[in-house]
């Protein structure tokens, strides 16, 4: 006898997964547990949460490392991401989730690659408020770089230039920045 997956809402996901041990995303109302990454994935992650700090610090924007981003019914965590929409800076004590990311990135591990490129790169992609999204392949250092235009999304494989041309989204990130041991 086949059974019903029962898919959560993201309340309930929040209600129920806060006190269970590991982290967990919420995918399509399915809870997902997170794995754990390498030393380089936290280093390129922090590093690139370092280079917003510098860059936001004055400005209507603030950088958070992994924020639960709330979508329809999904919950992701973003290694980084930008925040610049006044909603999200409200009610601090009780909210536990984001609503309106302006640009994530995504650090690969290769127990999560295939599912950050695909899965939860749609997910993403959906965001309306998001502008851009960058994943980073700490091995290679190679990027994938996806932006939003006026006609949709244009996705960019590049090795990392001296200095990622942010489309003026109000920061710069370099090489040197991100992959700084």
């Amino acid at each position: 006898m086949a059974t019903l997956e029962r898919k959560l809402s993201v309340e309930a996901f929040f209600n129920a997964y806060e006190s269970v041990p590991g982290k967990h995303e919420l995918i399509r109302g399915v809870p997902v547990c997170m794995s754990g990454g390498n030393r380089l994935h936290y280093l390129v992650a922090h590093n690139v949460q370092r280079a917003l700090d510098r860059q936001t610090v004055c400005g209507p924007s603030q950088s958070m490392m992994n924020a639960g981003v709330a979508a329809e019914d999904s919950v992701l965590y973003p290694d980084t991401a930008l925040f610049c929409d006044p909603c999200d800076f409200t009610d601090w004590e009780t909210e536990r989730r984001f609503y309106f990311p302006r640009f994530v990135v995504e650090v690969l591990s290769p127990s999560t690659r295939r599912f950050d490129l695909n899965e939860k790169l749609t997910l993403y992609r959906a965001l309306p408020s998001l502008d851009a999204i960058l994943l980073i392949d700490p091995v290679s250092k190679t990027f994938f770089w996806h932006r939003r235009t006026d006609t949709g999304w244009i996705a960019d494989f590049l090795a990392p230039p001296e200095e990622l041309d942010t489309d003026g989204l109000g920061f710069t990130l370099t090489r040197a920045d991100i992959f700084a041991r």
